[in-house]
């Protein structure tokens, strides 16, 4: 089946990810954006790092895609990921984000949702995780 759905992805300070999604995503989406993001993610050095998922569509994935993004976030955390930020405008994508999270906030991983970029970047500062905070707002305001 064709990919349905959309993404950008960057790495900014070499440990923190930032990605804002577009479209509903299917499973075969959900499946490329994974590949993708374990592409970069591996590049990483540092032993801890972050993400900052900006969710920029009304309804992120259907729900074949979830068990996708859930295993995902299982390896991120399993590989060095500490704190995750998601920014939601829409309630369908707090939902999306309980179905999808594997860990709950431990002494070791971190995850909240923010309905604004700043907030969510500003939770990823209070973190053992240094990166550019300004470059971080500028990429995700584009």
């Amino acid at each position: 089946m064709k990919i349905h759905g959309d993404w950008k992805m960057t790495l900014i300070s070499e440990r923190v990810i930032l990605v804002v999604t577009y479209a509903p995503w299917n499973k075969e989406a959900a499946e490329a954006f994974a590949e993708d993001f374990r592409r970069l993610a591996i590049t990483i050095s540092d032993p801890q790092w972050a993400v900052i998922v900006k969710m920029g569509n009304e309804q992120l994935m259907i729900p074949d895609a979830e068990p996708v993004i859930a295993e995902l976030n299982g390896w991120a955390i399993a590989h060095g990921c500490v704190c995750e930020a998601e920014v939601i405008h829409h309630s369908l994508h707090a939902q999306v984000v309980e179905n999808t999270r594997t860990a709950k906030t431990t002494d070791n991983y971190q995850q909240a949702s923010f309905d604004n970029d700043a907030d969510a970047v500003a939770f990823i500062s209070d973190s053992p995780v240094e990166f550019s905070a300004e470059q971080a707002l500028e990429w995700l305001a584009e």
